[in-house]
């Protein structure tokens, strides 16, 4: 994942997940990280971007799921 500032300063990360998964369930580990990343940097607006916008509408709503990994996932992402 990216984080740039609106001044250009970029902020990179890439980890590997010890654990077997989804991809649904990865991309909600990665909004983590980023929102994470966000908040230790200071950042007060955020604008995310990504391939994917599962695990967004997950967070956002309407979108649900019954998968218990990634009702842990959607809680902690929308608590961030």
């Amino acid at each position: 994942m990216l984080l740039v500032a609106p001044d250009g300063r970029r902020e990179e990360k890439s980890a590997l997940l010890n654990a077997a998964g989804c991809n649904n369930e990865a991309e909600l580990h990665a909004l983590c990280a980023a929102l994470d990343m966000a908040a230790a940097a200071g950042v007060r607006r955020l604008l995310l971007r990504g391939d994917s916008d599962v695990a967004l509408r997950y967070v956002r709503g309407p979108d649900s799921t019954q998968i218990a990994r990634l009702c842990r996932l959607v809680a902690d992402a929308r608590e961030r």
